[in-house]
């Protein structure tokens, strides 16, 4: 007899979009890893297909969710790695949880952060122009992973990265952060 193996849903919990950053364009570079929870706002964008394409289709990259977070992120890492590549996938049964730890088990992991600043105008300068300075600053903890063994510029994927915005999107960012950002060593 077969091994016949039952697939399941996974809870709420662990459903989640899995967010794959390819920093220099192939799978064999880093790669900068998250986690997103589902929203009302947070929610795939899917096109409308007959009934036999629903059944062959996979989803193209613009049918997944992206918000401000994701753009900012992308954003900040496009300062070091121009030909970044994202790559979405919707984490909903336990075989797609088994294969994300499998393939996060197969790399090293590099703990890197994007520095959030609100950057706000100053006020009563002697300068002509307007000078713009940060009020607030936040810290986003994001994960590169790389393949074992594998030569990786460790120092300039684990750089500080720098993302200035305004204060509507800095407390926009903060609440998407909170809400639905987790780091993908959390995806268990």
């Amino acid at each position: 007899m077969e091994n016949i193996r039952t697939i399941k849903s996974l809870s709420n919990k662990q459903i989640c979009f899995v967010k794959r950053l390819y920093l220099e364009n192939s799978f064999f570079g880093g790669v900068v890893c998250y986690t997103r929870s589902l929203s009302d706002t947070y929610k795939m964008n899917i096109k409308k297909r007959s009934k036999e394409e629903l059944y062959l289709y996979q989803y193209e990259e613009d049918e997944y969710p992206k918000d401000e977070l994701d753009i900012a992120i992308l954003n900040a890492l496009k300062i070091d790695y121009q030909n970044i590549v994202c790559k979405t996938s919707l984490q909903f049964f336990d075989a797609e949880l088994e294969e994300n730890l499998r393939w996060k088990d197969q790399r090293e992991v590099i703990t890197s952060r994007i520095q959030i600043e609100e950057m706000v105008e100053a006020v009563n300068t002697p300068f002509a122009t307007p000078l713009t300075c940060p009020r607030r600053t936040s810290f986003l903890t994001i994960e590169i992973y790389f393949l074992k063994g594998l030569k990786f510029d460790r120092a300039k994927a684990g750089a500080v990265r720098l993302y200035p915005c305004n204060t509507a999107k800095y407390e926009k960012l903060e609440r998407l952060i909170n809400n639905t950002y987790s780091v993908f060593s959390n995806n268990k």
